[in-house]
C-alpha cells in the first residue's frame, strides 16, 4: 500500500533564525561537578574505579563527563575515585581530544582506529590503565568483547 502525504515546506522555506548566545556551553568546572556527583552517588559507593566504553552510536556518557565526542571510532575513559583520568583514543580522536579542557590524560590505542589506519605496537589496553585502575571494585559503563 502507498500512502501519500503533503510535507509543510515551511520550515526549510521559512527557516527560523538561531540565536547562538541560547546555546548553553560547559564549561571545565560543569565537567568536574559531574565527575563529582558521580562519585557521591549511592550507587557508586563499592566502586574505586569505572571504565567507560564509547563508541560512534554510545558516545554520550563520555561526552557527559569530558565533553569529548567520539565522532568515529571507540574511546574508553578511566575515572578513578583518586581523581585521575585516562581517555583512551584512535588515530583519529587524537588531535580531537585537545579540545577537551578537563584535566585528563591521553593515549593513543591504534586498535581503536578505523581500518586502513597505521597500526604500531601500542601497549594493550591493560597495560595503558594499570595505573589508573584501583584496587578494589570495578565499575563498567558500556562494553564491547574482543577476541
Amino acid at each position: 500500500m502507498i500512502t501519500f502525504k503533503k510535507i509543510d515546506t515551511k520550515f526549510w522555506d521559512e527557516p527560523r533564525e538561531l540565536n547562538y548566545d541560547e546555546f548553553p556551553v560547559y564549561t571545565t568546572k560543569d565537567y568536574e561537578d559531574r565527575i563529582e556527583k558521580f562519585w557521591n552517588h549511592p550507587d557508586t559507593a563499592d566502586f574505586s574505579t569505572v571504565v567507560i566504553y564509547a563508541d560512534r552510536e554510545h558516545f554520550s556518557n563520555i561526552h557527559y563527563f569530558t565533553g569529548y565526542d567520539v565522532r568515529w571510532e571507540e574511546s574508553i575513559l578511566v575515572l578513578n575515585r583518586n581523581g585521575k583520568r585516562l581517555l583512551i583514543v584512535g588515530s583519529e580522536g587524537i588531535d580531537y581530544v585537545q579540545k577537551v579542557t578537563l584535566d585528563l590524560d591521553v593515549e593513543l590505542y591504534r586498535s581503536f582506529s578505523l581500518q586502513g589506519q597505521p597500526a604500531d605496537n601500542s601497549q594493550s589496553l591493560s597495560e595503558m590503565m594499570k595505573d589508573y585502575i584501583l584496587i578494589g571494585d570495578l565499575g563498567l559503563i558500556g562494553f564491547k568483547t574482543y577476541d
